[in-house]
């Protein structure tokens, strides 16, 4: 297995068997193997980077023993070999380049969070027509997913976070992180609505794989086909599994660093948004599995085992207010938005659990239709009732 990396961070490529013969001097007879790094993955040929190859042997049929080497190849391609245009700036060259070419992207992305802020700051007044949440909601998603996701390939990931650690712990430098602008930009975003709003943001409006989620569970919904709700002794235990996931994979980067990449394969993103299923079968059947469970469990994965979600939570007990708006009858006697939240983030009192909150928002608009909130259904039918007895 090949593995490419460069300023300590993972290269998503592919591998392609080419068995032309190269029109080269001297060059060895086919097939060839030739890789492909994916455009938008930040890959500078002029810098150093490093190329792995990782061997795995087992020993024996029955319960066969398995020993792994790596064998890493530090490669800087000589200077000669690049040459920059004639009247060419510092800006052209290096991450700024990146920043230049991506500038038309980072401008939709911009526009794309600046309405999502404007939605979610005043939310009483954008929350009052139910079926226009729900229609901007999945189109958000759709957004986020192909946009966000397959296009821009700013699916945040933990293996940034082994990224950071072991610059931290290393090299001392973080500069890989300018070479994927949205990337940075959704990073931002996260560290800033997380004290904010919480955790939801990220995970409920941003993230392309909860978007694919979300997507896919329409389809019982449309069906009127009832998802499993997890009991709530039960769903309090599993909710802790995303934690220790996370320490789990921390501590591999730190203990076992050449073993951080296979462990961040417990994260689908790779496979579902950066090379679309792409892969070798059991990295494609993962994604599909959780998926599937998707359909019966909803968003099971980013409420149970998702170690980014893990971090982004962390990240949210920074919140400083409560901002989902609710009434003294919440939780008792009323307790409607507690039974229709599907992620079971509000309590029997009412309160909302930001921790586990996916800001789907809606419990905000039960909260604010006088149709649906039985507080605001039962006072209306007492001002009703008070008209009809004034003489």
């Amino acid at each position: 297995m090949l593995a490419l990396s460069q300023g300590g961070l993972p290269l998503d490529i592919k591998d392609y068997v080419y068995e032309k013969p190269l029109a080269l001097a001297d060059a060895p007879q086919g097939p060839h193997v030739v890789l492909k790094v994916f455009g938008l993955a930040g890959f500078d040929p002029a810098s150093p980077w490093r190329l792995t190859l990782r061997l795995i042997r087992e020993k024996g049929q029955f319960r066969p023993e398995r020993a792994t080497a790596d064998f890493p190849i530090d490669v800087t391609l000589p200077a000669e070999w690049f040459q920059s245009p004639a009247g060419a700036s510092p800006e052209d060259t290096g991450w700024r380049s990146m920043w230049h070419d991506r500038a038309g992207d980072l401008a939709v992305l911009g526009a794309a969070l600046a309405l999502l802020a404007a939605v979610l700051a005043w939310q009483p007044a954008t929350m009052r027509r139910p079926t226009l949440v729900l229609g901007f909601r999945l189109g958000f998603m759709v957004f986020t997913l192909v946009v966000v996701g397959w296009l821009f390939q700013a699916q945040l990931s933990i293996v940034t976070l082994a990224g950071v650690v072991k610059a931290v712990l290393v090299t001392g430098d973080l500069g890989f992180l300018l070479w994927d602008p949205p990337s940075l930009v959704l990073w931002g975003v996260v560290l800033v609505s997380a004290v904010v709003w919480g955790r939801g943001t990220f995970c409920g409006w941003l993230c392309p794989f909860g978007a694919m989620q979300e997507l896919l569970a329409e389809i019982p919904r449309r069906l009127r086909l009832r998802q499993w709700r997890v009991p709530p002794g039960l769903d309090r235990r599993l909710r802790g599994l995303k934690y220790l996931v996370l320490l789990a994979f921390l501590a591999i980067v730190v203990l076992w660093p050449a073993a951080a990449e296979v462990a961040a394969e417990v994260e689908p993103f790779k496979t579902a948004i950066t090379v679309v299923f792409l892969r070798e079968w059991p990295a494609v059947a993962w994604a599909v599995v959780l998926l599937a469970v998707n359909l019966v469990v909803y968003k099971g994965f980013c409420r149970y085992l998702c170690p980014l979600g893990a971090f982004v939570a962390i990240l949210g007990l920074a919140r400083r207010f409560d901002w989902i708006a609710r009434r003294v009858e919440c939780g008792s006697p009323c307790r409607l938005c507690e039974r229709r939240c599907r992620y079971g983030a509000i309590s029997a009192s009412g309160r909302i659990d930001y921790v586990e909150c996916f800001q789907c928002m809606d419990c905000v608009v039960i909260h604010e239709d006088r149709r649906t909130c039985v507080p605001l259904v039962l006072d209306d039918r007492r001002m009703a009732r008070a008209k009809e007895q004034t003489p």
